[in-house]
């Protein structure tokens, strides 16, 4: 297959090739080598080095980073027949003046909540990834780090890390899965695993191709054409792989924007303006509620996503089976029959409100109104149950909270609301 990986899911996907060693074949005993299962690795505004600039203890992954870069360093399975492919955008120099002109809707958002503008917040996400905040990248990773020693790395101008500008819900068409700019990696990939007659053009496909999907889709029709029916399970397989294959090729030909999250269905864009409350707490609707209205004194279902202001996903309840996190509005954790604490953090107390069943409300709280306490205790939530999330937020709490353009972005849908 050709792996691709997004994000963090690139040096993930080289701690998974490992050594090359893929597993051990069951029913023979023999080992199964990774250049039996994987032709080509692709990643895309993947993070490929640990913070420099002697801040190596600051990287959010721990040391597995580190340990993955450190042993299998590079494009590591090359000589085995494993190629490489990064891809990196340079689209924003971060920039930590507080007095920069807003040039775009992105910025005017950042400012509406207190963060400044894109290069600010780029700013703040190139800094905790490699130490330096004043390089240029995607608007989270910055473009150096995104390349690999060995690899045919590729530079894009103007292409964003995200299918939303960072941190946001306004969609942009310059990430790298917009199709124009697919258009514009895509044929080094099937160039270096022999999908393309091209040669270093960089242009697209096969001859007299319009789009490099073209050279895809007809190498993939080729591969199940060629399975023939010489009994009933060669046929039974031969549909088996059909169907993996629309599966596993169709998200490749179709990489427009979609949120797969249930919890949001079709509410992508924001549908209000954004509110800003006394204490500093930000919210806006992604989605208006036609159930009961969520108040003071209320127990509330809500299913959640936390990230960070740079984008960066923490948890969610979908990440844990969807269990819904349960408090009471303005309660202390004194309320009898409730089961015990029952308390939300204050951010999220003060900017459910008003909300109604089957709605999704963004709302962006500076560190100070979030998890100032019980993140071990699991309460005022929602608390991640990992000992990984629990850390990301800790980090934040601990080395990043008098930062002012730093907030938690949680997004909430309330299920259910009982008096």
């Amino acid at each position: 297959v050709i792996l691709m990986a997004h994000s963090a899911g690139g040096w993930l996907a080289r701690a998974a090739m490992a050594d090359g060693t893929w597993g051990i074949d069951d029913e023979t005993g023999e080992e199964i080598k990774t250049t039996d299962r994987i032709q080509c690795l692709v990643t895309l505004g993947a993070i490929h080095k640990v913070p420099g600039s002697g801040k190596e203890d600051t990287c959010v992954t721990r040391g597995c980073l580190k340990y993955t870069d450190e042993t299998y360093p590079g494009a590591f399975l090359e000589k085995e027949g494993v190629k490489y492919i990064t891809v990196g955008g340079a689209a924003i120099v971060g920039d930590n003046r507080k007095d920069q002109e807003l040039q775009t809707d992105a910025d005017e958002l950042y400012s509406d909540r207190g963060e400044g503008s894109a290069p600010r917040v780029a700013f703040t996400s190139y800094e905790a990834v490699c130490g330096n905040g004043s390089c240029i990248g995607d608007g989270v990773v910055p473009f150096e780090w995104t390349q690999l020693d060995g690899a045919r790395n590729i530079e894009l101008e103007g292409v964003l890390h995200s299918i939303n500008e960072a941190g946001t819900t306004l969609p942009t068409d310059r990430w790298y899965g917009s199709d124009g700019v697919i258009d514009r990696w895509l044929p080094a990939v099937l160039e270096e695993t022999g999908l393309s007659k091209g040669k270093g053009t960089g242009t697209g496909g096969g001859e007299g191709s319009s789009s490099p999907f073209e050279t895809l889709q007809d190498w993939a029709s080729e591969l199940l054409a060629s399975v023939t029916d010489k009994n009933s399970a060669v046929s039974e397989r031969r549909d088996a792989i059909q169907k993996m294959s629309a599966i596993s090729i169709l998200p490749l030909l179709s990489l427009n924007p979609v949120l797969s999250n249930a919890m949001y269905e079709n509410a992508p864009v924001a549908v209000s303006d954004i509110i800003r409350l006394p204490s500093g707490v930000t919210y806006q609707d992604l989605r208006q509620g036609d159930g009961e209205v969520v108040s003071e004194g209320k127990r509330v279902n809500i299913q959640w996503s936390l990230k960070r202001s740079n984008g960066y996903i923490i948890d969610s309840s979908a990440n844990n089976d969807g269990v819904p996190f349960i408090f009471i509005v303005g309660g202390d954790g004194t309320s009898a029959g409730t089961g015990g604490d029952t308390r939300a953090i204050q951010g999220l107390d003060e900017g459910i409100r008003g909300m109604r069943v089957g709605g999704i409300r963004r709302i962006v709280m500076p560190p100070s109104l979030a998890f100032v306490e019980g993140v071990e205790d699991g309460m005022p939530g929602p608390i991640p149950v990992g000992f990984g999330p629990k850390q990301r937020i800790q980090r934040v709490m601990k080395l990043r909270a008098d930062v002012p353009d730093e907030s938690f972005l949680l997004d909430v849908k309330p299920t259910r609301v009982q008096k």
